[in-house]
């Protein structure tokens, strides 16, 4: 596809008759506006004139225009543009535009444009047929070289082308450790909410604990148990219901069986979904969908459950002639429980959801889940124009573009018509402005269609909000929805209590360099209690680590907003991209060239406020920035705070920097700590933030990472910080998810005391001559941190073994023929001074003081997926 750069006189009639006939009428305010636009080119003969009303244009646009959409005039509607070129018409476009191919496209790149809401449905209409255009514009171009004899397909007989347990186990004080003197502290301590970014907002998780019960997911049941071991209930979600007719094709079927969930149930604990004993005559397929919890909630009184299941999205499409125009149509169920004074569940309300969970939050009873789906753009637009579907067979690359052509001039406004009815809501389009995710672009086609050839808009966020608290047991769950179109299917969700920030890929082109590079593109929903809105945009340089490489900050003072990101941009592609160090295989050639490959930056950008400037009432804009690191490295860990920041570079050694962000446009780096290994994950254990527990790996000078490490720093001298203590466990292969989820990070302060609990898993390996060094290890260490101390401030506690009781329950199931996929994540709570560790298919809780174990529950096999699903 060619690219054009769009001047200030369109040469070419034809595609302006088209703008003329394709694009939809729309408010008839702006008419003269686009009359006057329309006709700059004969005002040009007229000098006098014209200067007189190009000063009338601007007025006009500035009080009526946006900056680019829908302008009708009295021969139709053209898409125009007040701010098409940044000074000088022949500088750089910004529309994404394209005069060759099948289809001519004008698409707007990314401006703060993106979120005014669309003024009608016809508007939104128009953006979406681009959209189309731009998708089968990239199909019919692949196909049209392939010839009579491309890849070969084979239809199906259909004519689809394919291409070729109960109460646990109790021990009696059972010692795991030696306990220490600072042991007592402990005794009446309680930590179980699930792991906070920023103070009142809660992230989902699949663990959640009242302080009376706790409540956990397992696969498609929720398990219910107390604080002594019990196992309540077991609410099993409702099955799917797909059978043997809701296949298209043949399926191989194994065996035929009844309906489990119509089965007895196996305890008067356990109880099943409504409209889960219909019955029906399910098979054991190759390919069985069953529903997975994903995510579970709690209200802040501890009195409601909310539950996030997957996978039911398939009834809406199995055995259906008409293919859903998004994926993942109603794939996500929302169920909301009152749970009862003995722990049990009652269902209040449910509902389904487009997408799948990415991520949730709630601020006190407002619920908000992230969810991600895409548009069918195979099944609807490229699949039925597919160079070797029988209405092609046997012509030539010509006569398959000018049939492709015409096919897709009809499959194109049915395509239109099914996205718009889906995200049109009383009259209002939901779904935001279409953009292709750059600022700017190349003037060199070639370069430019490599970069976005993969899709402009290959996904849709959507953010479902609710109201768990105002629910009645009869009432329907009301949900408010917001979405946008983007270009990439991962990213990162950060929020606070009055924002959801989505973070999403996008290019900036670099004239000097002549090279596209990387940008993180922030989405911007404005929360209001239970309902979202896009009302911010903003881009910085570069690739984030985590959720946590972002920040909100308000200034106490004047009351402005800032965001804050820590980003790595990374010049050579075929470099190590995540978080942990580089690949050293071609170390010595790194060393030996001067430039870094790596440029590591935290930007502050400040949040426009409603009614404030107009110029960037809706974009991001950037205040200050602070470029840090050496030479080829990366960022392994960030954590921000009010005034100051910490970040961790890595590629041989591991330099700690304390950050001074008091001043938004100018932040400083206060003090510097170079050290081996790296940090991956950072919390604060005073009050002042001066103090931090890190988790990470040691590594050697060669930057080859070793064991798993845990440290201490201190930067109550931020100009000075200081390591005061590490604990470093020798096996190399040993790690903790506690290093990239938070929610396994627990930690548990008594003044100057503290009890860091974090799962560990420890793989001894092999030596040269096949025989393992040392002992495997799954479970979780419970180190000691006294700050009194000047030394040995870390301490190994205890460590709390879940290896055996996993492998025994693993024993006991594949004997019979059986292998469970089920299982618990690792995670940590503290009821009153009785530590509950949870990982794979046991529960286990030991006594911080006495340092025994008082009891152990392991899941009865009926329990997990070996008792109902799949057997081989």
């Amino acid at each position: 596809m060619m690219l054009e750069v769009p001047s200030g006189d369109n040469p070419d009639p034809k595609w302006e008759q088209e703008a003329v006939e394709t694009a939809p009428p729309c408010d008839p305010k702006i008419d003269a506006a686009a009359n006057e636009t329309k006709n700059r080119k004969n005002l040009k003969t007229f000098a006098f004139l014209g200067a007189i009303v190009v000063l009338a244009v601007i007025a006009v646009l500035v009080a009526v225009l946006p900056s680019w959409g829908t302008n009708c005039g009295s021969d139709g509607c053209t898409t125009t543009s007040s701010n098409l070129y940044s000074g000088n018409e022949t500088e750089s476009p910004l529309f994404y535009e394209a005069n060759e191919g099948a289809f001519r496209i004008k698409i707007p790149l990314l401006s703060s444009d993106i979120t005014k809401p669309y003024t009608s449905v016809e508007e939104a209409k128009y953006d979406i047929e681009q959209l189309a255009k731009f998708v089968v514009n990239n199909a019919i171009t692949e196909r049209s070289s392939w010839g009579a004899d491309g890849p070969m397909y084979f239809p199906d007989k259909d004519g689809v082308a394919l291409e070729s347990g109960a109460e646990g186990d109790r021990q009696e004080g059972a010692p795991v450790s030696s306990s220490t003197s600072d042991s007592g502290a402990f005794g009446g301590a309680s930590s179980f909410e699930t792991y906070q970014q920023e103070a009142g907002v809660v992230r989902s998780d699949s663990v959640k604990s009242n302080g009376v019960h706790v409540f956990a997911a397992l696969t498609d049941k929720i398990l219910v148990w107390d604080l002594q071991g019990s196992l309540l209930q077991t609410v099993v979600m409702t099955p799917i219901n797909v059978t043997k007719d809701s296949f298209t094709g043949t399926p191989y079927v194994l065996e035929e069986v009844q309906d489990k969930a119509s089965d007895e149930a196996q305890d008067e604990n356990e109880i099943v979904e409504e409209d889960a004993t219909a019955e029906r005559t399910d098979y054991n397929w190759v390919w069985n969908p069953q529903p997975y919890i994903q995510a579970l909630m709690l209200n802040p009184q501890g009195t409601r459950l909310v539950a996030i299941v997957g996978g039911y999205g398939v009834e809406y499409t199995m055995g259906q002639d008409l293919i859903p125009v998004i994926q993942d149509y109603k794939g996500t169920r929302i169920i909301v429980y009152d749970i009862q004074d003995d722990g049990s569940l009652a269902e209040v309300s449910q509902t389904d959801i487009n997408g799948y969970h990415a991520n949730s939050y709630s601020v006190e009873d407002h619920v908000h889940i992230v969810t991600k789906t895409s548009l069918q753009t195979w099944d609807h637009l490229i699949q039925p124009i597919d160079r070797f579907m029988p209405d092609f067979e046997g012509m030539s690359d010509e006569e398959y573009v000018a049939a492709a052509t015409v096919k897709a001039e009809e499959l194109i406004p049915s395509f239109v018509d099914k996205v718009m009815e889906l995200y049109t809501e009383d009259g209002e389009v939901i779904l935001s402005r279409l953009a292709v995710f750059a600022e700017s672009i190349s003037t060199d086609s070639q370069m430019t269609d490599s970069i976005f050839s993969p899709g402009i808009a290959n996904s849709i966020t959507e953010i479902s909000s609710f109201d768990m608290g105002t629910l009645d047991p009869l009432d329907n769950l009301i949900i408010s929805t917001s979405a946008t179109l983007q270009p990439g299917y991962w990213g990162y969700v950060y929020a606070t209590t009055d924002w959801i920030w989505v973070a999403d890929q996008g290019w900036r082109f670099v004239e000097d360099s002549n090279t596209y590079v990387q940008d993180t593109i922030f989405l911007g929903f404005r929360l209001d209690g239970a309902s979202s809105t896009f009302s911010v945009f903003g881009s910085v340089p570069g690739s984030l680590l985590s959720q946590f490489s972002v920040d909100f900050y308000q200034d106490p003072v004047s009351g402005e907003e800032f965001i804050r990101a820590a980003t790595t941009i990374n010049t050579n592609w075929g470099m190590w991209w995540g978080g942990r160090p580089m690949a050293t295989s071609n170390f010595e050639e790194q060393a030996n060239d001067n430039a870094s490959r790596t440029k590591n930056q935290v930007i502050i950008m400040k949040v426009p406020m409603p009614g404030g400037d107009l110029q960037a009432e809706d974009e991001l804009v950037q205040v200050g920035s602070l470029e840090l690191g050496k030479k080829d490295e990366t960022i392994t860990a960030v954590r921000f705070f009010d005034s100051i920041s910490y970040v961790v570079t890595f590629e041989r050694t591991d330099p700690f920097y304390v950050l001074d962000l008091s001043d938004p446009t100018e932040p400083k780096i206060l003090g510097e700590l170079e050290i081996p290994g790296f940090s991956e994950f950072m919390h604060p254990i005073k009050d002042d933030n001066s103090v931090l527990v890190t988790i990470g790996r040691d590594a050697d000078d060669q930057g080859i990472a070793l064991g798993f490490q845990v440290s201490i720093f201190d930067s109550t001298d931020p100009m000075n910080p200081l390591l005061l203590d590490r604990y470093v466990l020798d096996q190399r292969w040993s790690d903790s998810s506690a290093s990239w989820d938070e929610r396994a990070f627990r930690y548990v302060r008594v003044g100057d005391l503290g009890r860091l609990i974090i799962p560990i898993n420890i793989y001894a390996g092999y030596d040269e001559r096949g025989n393992q060094i040392g002992e495997n290890f799954e479970g979780f260490f419970v180190f000691g941190v006294d700050l009194s101390k000047s030394e040995n401030i870390i301490t190994k506690e205890l460590e709390i073994d879940h290896t055996n009781l996993y492998w025994r329950f693993q024993a006991e199931t594949t004997s019979q023929q059986c292998y469970c996929f089920d299982s618990l994540p690792e995670r940590s709570m503290v009821f009153n001074g009785n530590l509950m560790t949870i990982k794979n298919q046991n529960v286990a809780s030991t006594d911080l003081v006495s340092e025994t174990i008082t009891w152990n529950m392991t899941l009865d096999k009926d329990v997990t997926c070996c008792g109902n699903n799949v057997v081989f």
